[in-house]
């Protein structure tokens, strides 16, 4: 009987062993399942964090984006305005240069005439100021392959002073 209750004994023993080990793999399992529970909650928390950072800066950069777009239109419609000033003032520059072309001619063409008009007086007292028109246009005209002559069709031109 000895035995028996000896086998008994380390039944119950083994039992309790048994018992108690599975008593502290419960612990352990629902502190792990709680550590994971609680790391899970971290995660979560951090990802919210993260999507309302996003969230943040998403509508910065909208707000930036709309600032750029109405810089650009302001900056597009300045340029278009320049371009035409700019264009304008290509205009008038041509035009101003073919009417100095014209002016030139008739001066060229009114001291040819000094010598046979008895004009030699009054044209020669201006001739002086008109000198430095004079050599801009010579070298106009050797610039640009203009001679005196191809221009004399502006002569109808009106002149005001």
């Amino acid at each position: 009987m000895a035995s028996s209750s000896g086998t008994t004994t380390t039944t119950t023993t083994s039992g309790s062993s048994e018992e108690e080990l599975q008593v502290q793999m419960d612990v352990k399992r629902r502190k792990r399942m709680a550590s994971n529970r609680e790391s899970a909650r971290r995660s979560r928390q951090r990802k919210q964090q993260q999507l309302e950072e996003l969230k943040s800066l998403l509508g910065c950069l909208k707000q930036q984006k709309q600032q750029l777009l109405c810089s650009l239109g302001s900056t597009e419609s300045h340029l278009s305005a320049l371009q035409g000033e700019n264009s304008v003032l290509r205009t008038q520059l041509l035009e101003l240069t073919n009417r100095l072309c014209s002016l030139t001619e008739i001066l060229q063409y009114l001291n040819g005439l000094n010598g046979f008009n008895g004009l030699n007086g009054m044209v020669n007292e201006n001739t002086n100021h008109y000198n430095y028109y004079n050599n801009y246009n010579n070298n106009y005209d050797n610039n640009n392959n203009c001679d005196g002559y191809s221009r004399l069709v502006h002569l109808n031109q009106p002149i005001i002073m």
